[in-house]
């Protein structure tokens, strides 16, 4: 696989070309034009009100969320296009349709981002019509176990590599826990950040479902969707990857090191139905086409 992207959370021009270096190392180190499945998967939080949080923050989260998805269907559509089949996967989430993480907390740009991910469904149509030997789903995780939070904050910091929370980001817990009502104004700087840190640690470990566990039900579905409609064995699954392709070429990711958990299961088409279809597994929801 290429190298991880490093994404550009405020330059749009940028983010469009970090992610087409990574589909030419894709190509490049697989010796491939073509991959079968793209899994798109990029998130962030912050940027939650229009009144306290600035443009920059708003406008990172919401460029990493949607422009992730959206820059790498763009990018590798012509390598999917060149394969016998193929799948495209796009995370959206709950917020995708329902915005909101309660009702002390504006959360604007994450939702609008995951909303935006919906254009999904549209695609499907899109790609009936034009490249009808692709699919694609839209899966709307709950809480997954991943090290969102703490990214959130080292990319909202402009460093991503500290972990240590600076003055700014000291700040924003504190007025994070006023608005849910919680006291911390008794905590030193020191114990604020020894709480941060334990919660952040709380919602990557102790989470209903892990990434791997969420990555294991998304190629579930996938496989379960190949094996429905009978197409070849490009996208079944094996333990080294996909048949048919090279295992890294096969499965793309726009973030390193992050596959959130709950992803909606995709479940196998019935070839007759025309129409677009949800499917619930538990807490998990996802759409697909047919």
């Amino acid at each position: 696989m290429g190298s991880p992207i490093i994404l550009s959370a405020v330059n749009p021009t940028k983010y469009r070309t970090q992610v087409e270096r990574f589909r030419d190392e894709v190509a490049d180190r697989q010796q491939t034009d073509k991959i079968h499945l793209l899994l798109n998967n990029a998130g962030i939080s912050g940027g939650g009100s229009m009144f306290t949080n600035s443009r920059d923050e708003w406008e990172s989260t919401f460029n990493i969320c949607w422009g992730g998805v959206y820059h790498c269907t763009r990018a590798f559509l012509p390598m999917l296009q060149n394969a016998e089949e193929g799948h495209i996967v796009n995370t959206s989430g709950i917020n995708g349709f329902w915005a909101s993480v309660g009702p002390r907390i504006p959360h604007t740009a994450y939702s609008a981002a995951k909303f935006a991910v919906g254009f999904t469904e549209a695609l499907i149509t899109d790609l009936r019509i034009n490249a009808p030997h692709i699919k694609c789903s839209v899966v709307m995780p709950g809480q997954i176990g991943t090290s969102i939070r703490a990214n959130t904050r080292k990319i909202h910091s402009g460093d991503r590599e500290a972990d240590a929370i600076d003055a700014a980001g000291l700040a924003q817990a504190r007025e994070r826990f006023a608005l849910l009502g919680r006291d911390v104004s008794q905590l030193s700087d020191d114990q604020l950040r020894n709480l941060v840190a334990e919660l952040e640690r709380r919602f990557r470990d102790e989470a209903l479902t892990s990434a791997a566990q969420a990555a294991t039900i998304i190629l579930e579905g996938v496989d379960e969707f190949a094996r429905a409609a009978g197409w070849s064995a490009s996208l079944s699954r094996t333990p080294a990857g996909f048949a048919g392709a090279p295992a890294s070429s096969s499965a793309t990711r726009n973030t390193p090191r992050q596959v959130p958990r709950h992803y909606g299961r995709t479940h196998g088409p019935r070839p007759r139905r025309a129409a677009p279809t949800w499917h619930r597994a538990g807490a998990i929801v996802g759409r697909r086409s047919n």
